[in-house]
């Protein structure tokens, strides 16, 4: 397991490098642990967070210190018959463990009703 993740905290340093947010925003290893540990868990579970299909308006957010807006955006899904169903459990670990930590409480507190 952790090889596995720790592949993934690569791959996900050297796309963040590809599409030249570094450059702006400064090296991966400079990001806040929870930015890396947020996205590496993105890229872990097989999305390719920083592809415009990705998620840019939450990496934007996530970068910009725009917690509001990743509180928007950060809902994971899977295609199903007739649609997409969002992954609840997934979901729910991320905004407890990576989102809600940086929001204002009120926001927090109006998520969660």
């Amino acid at each position: 397991l952790e090889s596995h993740i720790k592949e993934a905290w690569t791959y996900t340093k050297n796309m963040y490098e590809n599409r030249g947010l570094s450059k702006k925003y400064g090296a991966f290893e400079s990001l806040p642990n929870s930015t890396q540990y947020l996205f590496t868990d993105y890229v872990y579970n097989g999305i390719k967070i920083f592809n415009t299909k990705g998620y840019p308006k939450m990496v934007k957010a996530v970068l910009e210190n725009d917690w509001n807006t990743v509180a928007k955006e950060y809902k994971r899904s899977t295609k199903v018959p007739g649609g997409r169903r969002e992954l609840g459990k997934r979901n729910e670990s991320t905004l407890e463990y990576f989102i809600e930590p940086n929001l204002n409480p009120i926001v927090s507190k109006v998520i969660n009703q």
